[in-house]
């Protein structure tokens, strides 16, 4: 067992083992050594410290004015750019470590024929990895529009990609959290991502057979349960669902340890070439010079906000039944999406109006009492 400060290898699983408990050939569990090599070698990667300088927007805003008091704004620009990608840097790191001794756990559970623990585990994996990827997809679009903008003159405001990153690094449903930062619920995320990508679809199911193995349901006690001469006899001995919930485990480990580097990796990339770019421009352009401000499109849920800021009281924004799904998959009339929807409305001083005939979903902005 590696101590702290130690780097974690993450042991294959024999590939006997491997190909009994996946009779269908399913591509994921067939990658299953592959993907855990791709995930030892991020965990190589990372380095053994990170230093991350942790500002609030007060600290921020403080090392930002006297920027701007002398005229400097490219520089301030560059200053709350670098905050921003510094966060998303450390949110990748924390993530992969995370990752990292979860499979790590639940492929030692397996070797020691502890398909219970493994299922929990590998549970905990397949989300943190869908949390990720689910942030990547709606991250790094935002930040690949703002290279080379400085060129043609143009400042970008990251309002909504700092909203984002915000909300999804400092996530958290403790009584004492403000609504803004409560986290989109994972079962959606889930959902989307088996229902928005391709080579997807089989997730979501392995990830309620692990939900039922993690809960207090039967298919989690059924481990215990086998047959001996036409009778039922509970004991320590792995019934026959063990290899049902060690072929889920294969699934959700093959597939969390494969997600995450893939997206993971790209991410990083993108942050360093705009980091990159920044500097190139800031040093050769005047850091007193005029610039354009503009906002860049953002297909998330950081643009409806800012779309929800900019309107007047009293006014709202209707969502097309397909744009709504997109931001609250899987759409209506979807309990979770409504959930998400409703919290999403709240943290934003909205109210939701569903109009099914119109197959619109309205997003209103109370007026305030006068």
């Amino acid at each position: 067992m590696a101590s702290s400060g130690q780097r974690i290898h993450i042991p294959t699983l024999d590939a006997k083992f491997v190909r009994e408990r996946n009779p269908d050939g399913h591509w994921l569990i067939e990658r299953f050594n592959d993907n855990i090599s791709l995930l030892n070698k991020v965990a190589d990667s990372l380095p053994r410290a990170l230093p991350w300088r942790i500002r609030t927007v007060e600290q921020l805003k403080a090392e930002a004015a006297p920027l701007f008091d002398n005229d400097r704004h490219l520089d301030a620009y560059k200053l709350a750019w670098q905050d921003l990608l510094e966060q998303v840097q450390a949110f990748g790191m924390l993530s992969a470590l995370r990752l990292t001794e979860l499979v790590s756990s639940a492929v030692w559970a397996i070797r020691r024929n502890d398909p219970l623990c493994a299922a929990i585990v590998a549970r905990a994996s397949l989300e943190t990895s869908a949390s990720y990827a689910w942030f990547q997809s709606r991250m790094r679009p935002g930040i690949e529009d703002v290279i080379g903008k400085l060129t043609e003159g143009i400042m970008v405001d990251f309002g909504p990609l700092e909203a984002e990153i915000l909300k999804t690094l400092w996530a958290s449903r403790l009584e004492d959290a403000e609504t803004f930062y409560n986290p989109t619920n994972i079962v959606t995320i889930v959902d989307h991502i088996t229902k928005k990508f391709p080579d997807q679809e089989d997730v979501g199911p392995c990830y309620r057979l692990l939900c039922e193995v993690a809960h207090p349901n039967m298919l989690g006690r059924s481990l215990f349960l086998s047959e001996q001469d036409g009778r039922a006899i509970i004991s320590r001995a792995r019934g026959p669902s063990a290899k049902v919930i060690e072929r889920a485990c294969l699934l959700a480990l093959s597939w969390a340890a494969g997600t995450l580097p893939r997206s993971l990796n790209p991410m990083q990339e993108t942050c360093v070439r705009l980091m990159v770019d920044l500097k190139h421009h800031a040093s050769s352009l005047s850091p007193s010079g005029k610039f354009e401000w503009r906002s860049v499109p953002m297909a998330s849920l950081t643009e409806l906000k800012a779309q929800i800021d900019a309107r007047p009281d009293g006014s709202a924004i209707g969502l097309p039944y397909d744009a709504y799904a997109d931001l609250f998959p899987p759409g209506e009339p979807d309990h979770y999406a409504r959930e998400a929807a409703l919290n999403f409305a709240k943290a934003n001083g909205c109210t939701i109006d569903y109009k099914p005939d119109a197959s619109i979903v309205l997003f209103v902005k109370p007026k305030k009492p006068s």
